[in-house]
C-alpha cells in the first residue's frame, strides 16, 4: 500500500494507493478505520444477502411461497445491503472533527 501526503510530488500522490490532502499523517488512521469498516460492512452484506436469497429462492422453488413473494424478498435484501453501506458516511473520525 502506498501513502502520500498533499504536499508529496506529483508523481508520488499518483503513484500511491492513498492521497491525503487535509490533515497530514495524522489521517492515516481514519483512513485505516474506514477500510476496516468498510470490510466488516462487506462482509456482513455478503453473508446476509446469500443467506436471505437463498432462503427466498428455496422456498420459491418449493412452491412455499410464490415466485412475487422471492422477487420482493429479494428486493428487500438489496435495500438492506445499500442501508447497511450508508452506516459507513457517518464515520467515527469524522463525529470527532467536527
Amino acid at each position: 500500500m502506498g501513502l502520500a501526503v498533499a504536499d508529496a510530488t506529483t508523481m508520488a500522490t499518483a503513484a500511491a494507493s492513498v492521497a491525503v490532502a487535509n490533515g497530514g499523517v495524522a489521517r492515516i488512521a481514519d483512513a485505516v478505520l474506514l477500510s476496516q469498516r468498510a470490510r466488516t460492512v462487506m462482509r456482513q452484506n455478503m453473508f446476509f444477502s446469500i443467506a436471505y436469497n437463498a432462503i427466498g429462492l428455496s422456498l420459491a422453488v418449493a412452491g412455499t411461497i410464490p415466485p412475487v413473494v422471492a422477487v420482493l424478498a429479494m428486493t428487500a435484501s438489496s435495500l438492506s445491503v445499500v442501508l447497511n453501506a450508508t452506516r459507513l458516511s457517518s464515520s467515527p473520525a469524522d463525529k470527532q472533527t467536527a
